[in-house]
């Protein structure tokens, strides 16, 4: 049985069977007596198996964590624990807490953490890592720990951890608008290396300080990911160029297993890496995000030429941003997709104000190409559109046989 509660409810409530608890406080209930009745209610739920708890924005401190660490610390029977502290402030000693927490966890699989925005530095994911060292049979982990301050030991030390988690096999990390440089993604490649068993992996390091040596470590890293089956690496806003880029390519190339790849960058010149992927023959789903003036319409069309290359490509995300593409690029883009047989689903965002739409009318006729599409999201933003030209294109797009779900935006 799941119980699903605010904070309130479940203090008034006796002991209820149940196996699984899902909980949320707001602010005007995470009052420090509120909290230790809490803590003190824990001991009516031991056998509960699942439990979430949701804190974000309450305004807990260092002390609130002592208090929430010590009540559920208890709940030795746990198998699946997400808690979400974001947007709140407890501090390296706050994030030293919850590890404490999770070192009377012998039984975890599942851990989901969320603590952006609690400043807990590198002081704060050295305590986090020491508790997640001891959770041993950890399958699933997801830690959302961008916007706190992160350096390199603090990432140095987490990802050393992890590599000791032997039975892990998903894993997400959110390290965004950090001060990772470096040092701290070598380090961190070093550890990845050890890994055996992931399969679905996220890594989050958008607005860091990376640049060209880091991502090459990163990059042959994942490269030896051999059971790797869905991957998300997101380095928007860092320093990287394209030869980097294209060695990620080539080492991404190599992992036979690879079936969902997501892309988040901001590189204009993607042909390349592009290529060097479509030579992995397994690819179904492929998410590609960038946002660089350096994309322009002879871009898109080369990329568009890769794209038609992957032989099992079933499911196509594009989400480009550069005032330097056209209604030409656009064209280009939507003519060599609609060559690529095996679509199911289509999604094609861009942002360009040099995109007018006038020029736009035949796409419904190129989209038609895809006799096996399902699912087509295709949205346009620019300051300059032409509404007028685009009426008919919608109407187009409307009488497109086979399609399930339409979405347009212009």
């Amino acid at each position: 049985m799941k119980l699903q509660l605010q904070l309130e409810e479940f203090l008034a409530v006796n002991q209820i069977q149940c196996t699984e608890i899902s909980l949320k406080l707001n602010q005007s209930s995470t009052n420090k007596t509120n909290l230790n009745e809490l803590a003190r209610k824990w001991k009516d739920y031991q056998n509960i198996q699942v439990l979430n708890l949701s804190l974000a924005s309450t305004q807990i401190n260092e002390e609130d964590t002592f208090v929430l660490a010590s009540g559920i610390a208890i709940l030795q029977n746990l198998i699946s624990l997400e808690i979400s502290i974001q947007f709140n402030n407890i501090g390296p000693q706050g994030a030293f807490l919850l590890s404490t927490a999770l070192n009377k966890f012998e039984n975890l699989q599942e851990l989901s953490i969320f603590l952006h925005q609690n400043e807990i530095g590198d002081l704060g994911v050295i305590g986090l890592s020491a508790g997640l060292r001891n959770c041993s049979k950890l399958n699933k982990l997801t830690l959302g720990l961008s916007q706190n301050s992160i350096g390199n030991k603090g990432v140095s030390h987490l990802f050393s951890s992890l590599s000791q988690c032997c039975h892990l096999q998903n894993l997400g990390v959110y390290l965004n608008d950090n001060l990772i440089g470096d040092e701290g993604v070598e380090n961190m490649a070093i550890e990845m290396a050890k890994w055996e068993n992931i399969q679905n992996l996220e890594l989050h390091l958008s607005f860091n300080g990376l640049i060209n040596k880091s991502v090459l470590c990163l990059s042959q890293s994942l490269g030896k990911q051999e059971k790797l089956e869905n991957l998300l690496v997101s380095l928007q806003d860092n320093y990287i160029e394209d030869d980097s880029l294209l060695e990620m390519g080539k080492q991404l190339n190599k992992l036979q297993n690879l079936k969902c790849l997501n892309l988040q960058l901001n590189n204009g010149r993607l042909c390349d890496l592009i290529k060097q992927i479509s030579l992995n023959d397994n690819i179904q789903v492929l998410n590609l995000s960038s946002c660089s003036d350096l994309i322009e319409d002879i871009a898109l069309n080369d990329i568009g030429k890769e794209l038609k290359k992957f032989k099992h490509l079933q499911y196509l995300t594009i989400q480009f941003i550069s005032d330097e593409i056209t209604d030409q690029g656009v064209q280009n883009l939507v003519r060599e997709i609609s060559q690529c047989n095996n679509l199911h689903d289509l999604s094609i965002l861009i942002i360009s104000d040099s995109i007018e739409g006038q020029q736009l009318r035949q796409l419904s006729n190129q989209f038609s190409n895809l006799k096996n599409l399902r699912c087509l999201d295709f949205q346009l933003v620019s300051n300059n559109f032409d509404y007028l030209s685009c009426d008919q294109l919608i109407k187009d797009l409307k009488k497109i046989d086979g399609l399930i779900l339409l979405k347009y935006s212009f």
